[in-house]
């Protein structure tokens, strides 16, 4: 029965949310200094209800990842969960699927915050990102258009909250404000955002 239980869930995750962030370039070495009193913006705008296709820790692509999937219709704007400056954008790739052979050709936009933690925003549509490296964007600013690009199955935005310590690189949950509550997302769940 355990089994049958763990084959579901595999199938469910891989089916509305197959998606690995590749980490091809090296990233900056931006000291982590997270602050758990911040709370972000939802990544998307004018949505009444959002679904978590992946959270946390998620079976598919998430094992050892704090990173949560919010699954959407291709084109639907994505925004700046919290102000900062934009540090990296990838647009130039226009395919993807659920194959490994992807796994290098995702979209993204990069924003670090004023506290030196970074957001990344990927599997964005093929030249849709809105913003240029060294722009400062606002909370709630339109970035790019979701999209399937990468390893992915379908479309989604996957979004992940990272830093780097004197151990390295390290993802970390974020709070979200939902309808005027601070909430910590989880995957398999839909919110009410209005």
């Amino acid at each position: 029965m355990r089994y049958l239980l763990f084959v579901n869930t595999v199938l469910y995750v891989f089916l509305f949310s197959a998606c690995y962030t590749p980490r091809m370039y090296q990233r900056a070495a931006f000291p982590l200094g997270s602050d758990t009193s911040v709370v972000y913006r939802m990544p998307v705008l004018e949505k009444s209800k959002i679904f978590i296709s992946q959270g946390y820790h998620g079976l598919f692509s998430h094992q050892h990842t704090f990173a949560l999937d919010f699954k959407l219709k291709k084109n639907t704007p994505v925004c700046a969960a919290r102000e900062g400056l934009v540090v990296r954008t990838e647009s130039k790739f226009n395919k993807g699927g659920a194959s490994r052979r992807w796994i290098d050709m995702a979209n993204y936009v990069e924003i670090r915050h004023d506290d030196g933690t970074m957001a990344s925003y990927w599997h964005l549509q093929h030249n849709s990102i809105m913003v240029k490296v060294g722009e400062r964007v606002l909370a709630g600013q339109q970035i790019a258009l979701s999209g399937s690009t990468g390893f992915s199955s379908m479309p989604h935005l996957h979004f992940e909250l990272w830093g780097i310590d004197k151990n390295g690189y390290k993802t970390f949950p974020s709070y979200f404000s939902i309808r005027k509550t601070r909430k910590l997302l989880q995957g398999g769940k839909i919110y009410r955002i209005k």
